[in-house]
């Protein structure tokens, strides 16, 4: 899970502010979170707005989604891509019993396959002459 920190903006902050957070940050991804932590928005509702016609100073509440898809605190990894894959969302917020944000689930990074270690045989012909060095 990563850290949620470089991705909140505070309340009251316009449109163009959380763009400016989802464009300089890794995530793809902007949350508005209130003075407790508690998650608002999810840049998911600022794109949704610019596209229902919002202008870059609007602030940023007046495209709230009431209740953003989150995981509890707890929730194992299969039940986390399952909420996301249902959900349509490829960033997941991660929050304790009182909504306040922990960190974020990346789709690709919850489905990434593990690195393993692979063996390589190179088929050669001949006397071995050109690759003999190796």
């Amino acid at each position: 899970m990563r850290s949620a920190d470089p991705v909140r903006v505070a309340p009251g902050c316009r449109v163009a502010e959380a763009i400016a957070v989802i464009d300089a940050g890794q995530l793809g991804l902007a949350g508005v979170c209130d003075r407790t932590d508690r998650l608002i928005v999810t840049d998911v509702d600022v794109r949704k707005g610019v596209l229902r016609g919002m202008r870059l100073d609007d602030p940023v509440e007046t495209i709230m989604c009431p209740q953003p898809s989150v995981a509890p605190a707890g929730t194992t990894r299969e039940e986390r891509i399952g909420l996301m894959l249902r959900t349509g969302v490829r960033q997941l917020p991660v929050v304790d019993r009182e909504g306040r944000v922990l960190g974020v689930e990346i789709l690709k990074d919850l489905t990434a396959a593990a690195p393993r270690e692979t063996e390589v045989v190179v088929m050669a012909g001949g006397r071995g002459r050109r690759l003999r060095p190796l």
